[in-house]
This record gives structure tokens, C-alpha cells and sequence, in this order.
């Protein structure tokens, strides 16, 4: 697993780094470029902070939850430029009023710092699906686009939909899964490692089809 996690963490900085490399190539105007952004600084943290300095990821979980949110936010908002601002509305005050709480809470144990992160999965989840299902509607009604692996927002899209599909699941049974013992919370959370991991191939494949030919 530990293998499988290294690749992870590394494939995390390839989206950033074919953006930059073909930055006079690539569309300018990509709403997914901040979490492009913030998928190579987790990884630089997770690999510096967390698996070499051993420091405590509660923190940090907590606050790229955060940062996950508002980016994911920015990126379906100029997506759907702004289709449904009653959705966008509800959704950011939902995550406004737990965020301040949750803060507060996840330092005092495991078990609240995996209620937090159950809580803040849910929301993105749950707002991830709602824009996802949203996305596809539109474009299958405009019709404009003949093939769906043409777009890079595709890409991007179904990558955090896989993503957020799966770790809310996985955040949900915190509780089952640590009274089972640590080799079955290892087990389980290898899905974590593997969800990242297609989430960030998405994300390149994004960035390579977002080149203009």
C-alpha cells in the first residue's frame, strides 16, 4: 500500500506540472486550474509534512476540506455561469454554518475529527452530485459537443464525482471500520488512496485534452 500511496502523492504534481509545461498550449480561461493548484500543494504537504515530519494531518484535513469546497465551488459556478444560484446559495450556507463549529471540534478526538470530516464530505458530495447531474443534463440538452471525451471538463467532472463518491462512504463508516481494528482501517482506506488516484489521472487527462489543437 505504501507503494501505491507514493505514486499517489506524485501523480498528484503531473496535472500542475503539464499546465505549466504547456501553459501557451492550454485553454487560459479553465475554471479547474485552482484545484489543479490545490491537488500538487496537498500532495506537497502529505508527502514533506505528513509522511516525512510525521506531524499531525488533523489540521490539515480540516483546512483542505475547507479550501476543497470554496475551489470545487468556484469551478461548478463558473461552469454553470450561474444557472442555478439557488443551489450555489443553499449549498454555501449549509457549509458556512458547520464550518465554525467543526473547526473547533476535530481537535478533540479521532472519533470527532471523523465526524467532522463525515460532515464536510457529505456536503461537497452531496453538492458535487447535485452540479454533476446538472452538467451532464445541459450538455446532453445542448447537444453541442459530439464526444464527451473531448471535453476536459469531463474529465474534471466524473474525476470528482468518483472522488467525493467514495470517500463519503468511506467517512460515513469511520466508526465501524477504527472498532474493527487499525489492519481493517488500512484496508479500507487503500480505497482512499485508490479514489485519489483516479481523481488525479482525470485530472491530467483534463489538462492534456484542454491543449488546443
Amino acid at each position: 500500500m505504501l507503494t501505491l500511496l507514493y505514486i499517489t502523492l506524485f501523480t498528484g504534481f503531473i496535472p500542475l506540472a503539464v499546465l505549466v509545461l504547456l501553459k501557451g498550449k492550454t485553454r487560459k480561461n479553465t475554471p479547474a486550474k485552482p484545484f489543479i493548484y490545490l491537488t500538487a500543494a496537498a500532495s506537497f504537504y502529505e508527502l514533506v509534512f505528513t509522511i516525512i515530519l510525521k506531524i499531525d494531518v488533523r489540521a490539515w484535513w480540516t483546512a483542505y476540506d475547507i479550501l476543497a469546497f470554496l475551489i470545487i465551488f468556484y469551478y461548478f459556478y463558473k461552469l454553470n455561469v450561474p444557472k442555478y444560484r439557488i443551489i450555489f446559495y443553499v449549498f454555501m450556507a449549509l457549509f458556512a454554518l458547520v464550518t465554525v463549529p467543526a473547526v473547533f471540534t476535530s481537535a478533540k478526538s479521532l472519533n470527532a475529527f471523523f465526524h467532522v470530516q463525515a460532515i464536510f464530505s457529505g456536503i461537497i458530495t452531496l453538492f458535487v452530485m447535485v452540479m454533476t447531474i446538472q452538467w451532464f443534463r445541459d450538455v446532453f440538452k445542448k447537444m453541442e459537443v459530439p464526444n464527451l471525451w473531448d471535453m476536459p471538463d469531463f474529465y474534471y467532472v466524473t474525476g470528482l464525482f468518483i472522488y467525493y463518491s467514495v470517500t463519503f462512504f468511506l467517512f460515513l463508516l469511520s466508526d465501524v471500520i477504527q472498532s474493527e481494528g487499525s489492519q481493517t482501517f488500512l484496508d479500507y482506506w487503500l480505497l482512499n488512496i485508490v479514489a485519489a488516484l483516479v481523481l488525479r489521472i482525470l485530472l491530467t487527462a483534463g489538462v492534456w485534452k484542454s491543449i488546443r489543437i
